[in-house]
């Protein structure tokens, strides 16, 4: 891969990750019973495009034949042709005529399908429900409440595909059913025909070679044999940008492997991994163990794709000019120059500001300079989203909860003593929180909400992006334990929901809020800081050497006095 632009790199990873399209109107086919086959002229497939008249295809009267040349029919567009189209990007695309009067509910056939498809794409008119679209609308709000119901949100493109010359009154009928609904949207670049709700973006086009639109509908209205180009390229540009296209990219990268990590979990291997459970049902249960096993082929995956930019070098240059930054709160001048363009030249190579933060002294003709060198420039990287420095460090820190069946007890869980607002970290290594056979103790690391030590970020289920500090520092004042009995069935402790639907732990009388869960490895490094705490020996040395000499061995600062 090599793209000049973050557009470009954003349109090829859409291009390798979308499979699966649908197309749902109600006359695809031509579908007859035995009883209806006899004396009925069985009705053809409606034109998708229209052939052009007779008229505009004939020669201008007086001209001659060089001057008149023939403009040829076009032939009415065919399912054939347009499945084609998206199969030359590689895309199954789905065909499916509902019958009369269908359901849009979760558990309706339409509902299904749509769910399951990268692209989903809807007739206007359905049958006897005519122009007003009840049908498309109803399906619309289900789909956008269902991918709404859970965080992160299911992000998904829906275009609306027809005939009707008005596009702006469609896009308008969507919006306002959808605001009537309560659902929250908005539309996109002051257009009705781009709506946003959530992250569902939908998408309103006409079909070409039919009638003809306003001029703020023409950029809207697609041919047929362009549809799956134009879905693509909206795709591209709802998910433009460095991170959402690598993402775009490592899944695409499982998808295509798939067939490989299935053959590496054949069914030869059955009889051996029930020998392995039965071998270790006393301690923990097999089937645990296999995420972590799936998820080890799927990095191997993803790292093997490679997909970084050839020259990426460059590409992060050019990709400098398209990415804001924002000045400081107060002036601040590195080099004689405005910091802003200094940071911008720094994303993408050394400079000024390298040696600046290596604790090199800015020029006293530079002025004043903040104090939290770092934690500036993060802010001024954050423009669009205030917060997107913290929630950055979130990403990289806390664990993303994709069920919401339920929330387990365990390593690296961050919970809220609801009476003292006090926030800990679970400490219990992983396999002693399994197969538990009654009221088990669980030790916990108090974190703080300021002081030196190891960050530790998390977005809560709520949303709210949390600042806690795992500071090191006596047992005796942060590590607590607390006794917690285990579901009867599963063997691990399962949180309750309370009435305003927070997941919660009792001990007790106490209560504890389940607010996140950190990465496995940002949790084993707070256990192994704790376990080295433990493992201190106390001597007897000259306070003089210890103080003038000594180093804290886990702080790796001065000693306290």
């Amino acid at each position: 891969m090599n793209p000049s632009s973050i557009a470009e790199f954003s349109l090829q990873a859409a291009q390798r990750y979308i499979q699966s399209a649908v197309f749902i109107d109600d006359n695809i086919y031509n579908q007859a019973s035995i009883d209806e086959v006899i004396n009925v002229e069985v009705r053809q497939p409606k034109n998708v495009i229209q052939p052009v008249p007779e008229e505009q295809a004939t020669h201008v009267e007086g001209a001659t034949a060089d001057e008149n040349p023939v403009v040829e029919a076009k032939r009415p567009f065919r399912t054939k042709d347009f499945v084609g189209a998206f199969a030359k990007h590689g895309i199954v695309c789905a065909l499916y005529e509902p019958e009369p009067d269908f359901p849009t509910d979760e558990k309706s056939t339409v509902f299904k399908l749509c769910q399951t498809a990268d692209f989903v794409i809807l007739d206007w008119d359905f049958g006897d429900v005519g122009v007003t679209g009840t049908k498309p609308k109803a399906l619309i709000k289900e789909l956008i409440t269902s991918g709404n119901l859970v965080a992160p949100h299911h992000v998904r493109l829906i275009a609306i595909f027809t005939n009707t010359q008005t596009l702006q009154s469609i896009g308008n009928s969507i919006y306002q059913h959808l605001l009537a609904q309560g659902v929250s949207i908005e539309t996109m670049e002051h257009s009705p025909l781009r709506l946003q709700a959530g992250a569902t973006r939908i998408l309103v086009l006409g079909k070409a070679g039919g009638v003809r639109r306003i001029e703020a509908e023409e950029s809207f209205t697609v041919p047929e044999n362009e549809l799956a180009n134009r879905m693509l390229q909206e795709f591209a540009n709802m998910n433009q940008g460095i991170l959402p296209s690598c993402a775009l990219l490592g899944m695409a990268a499982v998808r295509s492997n798939f067939r490989r990590i299935l053959d590496k979990f054949r069914a030869d291997l059955d009889a051996q991994f029930l020998l392995h459970r039965a071998l270790i049902r006393s301690s923990e249960e097999a089937f645990d163990q296999l995420p972590e096993l799936l998820g080890d082929e799927f990095k191997a995956a993803i790292e093997d794709a490679d997909f970084r930019p050839d020259n990426v070098d460059g590409f992060v240059a050019k990709s400098c000019d398209q990415i804001p930054v924002k000045p400081h709160s107060q002036p601040w001048n590195v080099d004689g120059k405005k910091c802003e363009d200094v940071l911008k030249e720094f994303l993408s190579r050394e400079n000024f500001l390298s040696g600046l933060l290596r604790g090199k002294k800015a020029p006293e003709t530079d002025g004043c300079q903040p104090k939290k060198t770092v934690e500036s420039l993060a802010l001024m990287c954050s423009v669009n989203d205030l917060q997107a420095h913290t929630r950055f460090a979130s990403l990289l820190s806390g664990r993303t909860q994709y069920q919401v069946k339920h929330r387990d007890l365990g390593l690296g869980v961050i919970l809220l003593d609801k009476a003292e607002k006090k926030y800990s970290v679970c400490i219990m290594p992983i396999c002693d929180s399994l197969r538990l056979k009654g009221p088990t103790a669980f030790p916990f690391w108090e974190l703080v909400k300021v002081g030196k030590g190891h960050p530790v970020v998390v977005e809560s289920s709520d949303g709210r992006l949390l600042k806690l500090v795992f500071k090191v520092g006596k047992p005796s004042l942060y590590l607590w334990m607390a006794k917690f009995t285990p579901d009867s069935t599963r063997g691990i402790v399962c949180a309750t929901i309370d009435g305003s639907n927070k997941a919660v732990f009792k001990s007790g009388t106490t209560e504890f809020e389940w607010v996140g869960q950190l990465k496995p490895s940002h949790a084993q490094r707070i256990a192994n800081a704790v376990g080295q705490q433990l493992s201190r020996v106390g001597l007897t040395e000259a306070e003089w050497a210890r103080i003038t000499f000594g180093v804290d061995p886990i702080l790796e600062t001065e000693p306290i006095l």
